[in-house]
């Protein structure tokens, strides 16, 4: 019985179950929706991490905005761990770490933040941590959310660990019997956290649900009031690129900052061969006709008139020509 389907352009991830009690287990695969044919995993001794998960289990799932990545808390039973699916044009793969890291909420930066305080990249390797915090990623990937034991709330930026500023507090944290019905584990549970907390820096709100379930909390934000209010010197990158791109074609992408300098400088530490940036941040690259698809890595070195420096890192996905 097919439980979950997730369209990604002509894809399809697919789960099931050949039952329905709590402990039945589920599989899964990759469908090409044009012609119902299985996309096969190129890896040898394939083994889902879905094969650690139960049917109960499904209101785990999570993915970012591309669905290039998708996240599976395995949680119901041991061993309990960190799955990811990653998808690309005609391919797949699993990845599993035996951690318990709680939910698996991947932000739109294409990294992964957990109820466990840590930050991992599309590897599985741990790339930061902050202890005592809760990581939600924002949409669009620039920021994300930090919330402590007390309910108060920081803004970082992508995959920091040094705050921007505060984004005030989660309703519900003073009661500690509501406290501890935030982090449920369990699909029955009728709290799970990271599902009860929307970010959108984009169009400036934060929406919480409190533990009750009986209301919609809505919260203005402006990331550059919070900037000015917190009266430092401040560079942040708050765009994010277009990461799909196909064989043959010109890729652009301008990178728009926030700064109290307005001396802003873009360079290249890392890119594909043939990748181009101009002094306004705008990045071209003529993709090969014949690039055989994957990734290429890039990094760009932004910096102020005043030191402050930050780097902007992404990976673009390459389709190649039939």
């Amino acid at each position: 019985m097919i439980l979950v389907s997730l369209l990604f352009n002509s894809r399809a991830f697919i789960r099931f179950s050949i039952g329905t009690d709590d402990l039945e287990p589920v599989g899964t695969y990759l469908l090409n929706v044009q012609n119902l044919q299985d996309i096969p995993n190129p890896e040898e001794n394939f083994q889902s991490a879905g094969n650690n998960m139960s049917y109960r289990d499904f209101i785990h799932q999570r993915t970012n905005g591309s669905m290039q990545i998708i996240s599976e808390w395995a949680s119901s039973h041991s061993p309990t761990g960190l799955g990811l699916f990653l998808f690309s044009d005609n391919t797949w793969k699993t990845m599993y770490e035996h951690e318990s890291v709680g939910y698996i909420a991947i932000g739109d930066d294409s990294l992964i933040y957990t109820q466990s305080e840590n930050i991992y990249n599309s590897q599985l390797t741990q790339i930061n941590s902050l202890p005592g915090l809760n990581l939600i990623p924002g949409i669009g990937g620039t920021l994300f959310l930090g919330i402590a034991s007390d309910g108060s709330i920081q803004i970082y930026s992508s995959g920091s660990t040094t705050p921007i500023g505060p984004g005030g507090s989660f309703p519900g944290f003073e009661n500690e019997e509501n406290v501890r019905s935030m982090y449920g584990q369990w699909a029955e549970d009728p709290y799970v956290f990271d599902r009860h907390v929307i970010f959108n820096p984009i169009l400036d709100y934060i929406i919480l649900i409190p533990p009750e379930n009986d209301r919609i909390i809505q919260r203005d934000f402006s990331l550059e009031q919070l900037l000015q209010k917190a009266g430092v010197d401040y560079l942040v990158v708050v765009s994010q690129p277009d990461i799909h791109i196909a064989a043959g074609t010109t890729w652009q992408y301008k990178i728009e900052t926030l700064s109290n300098n307005n001396e802003i400088k873009f360079s290249l530490d890392f890119a594909p061969e043939g990748m181009n940036i101009q002094d306004d941040g705008t990045l071209t690259w003529a993709v090969p006709s014949d690039h055989s698809g994957g990734t290429e890595k890039v990094v760009v070195l932004v910096e102020n008139g005043i030191g402050d420096s930050t780097y902007h890192n992404f990976e673009l996905n390459i389709k190649p020509l039939p």
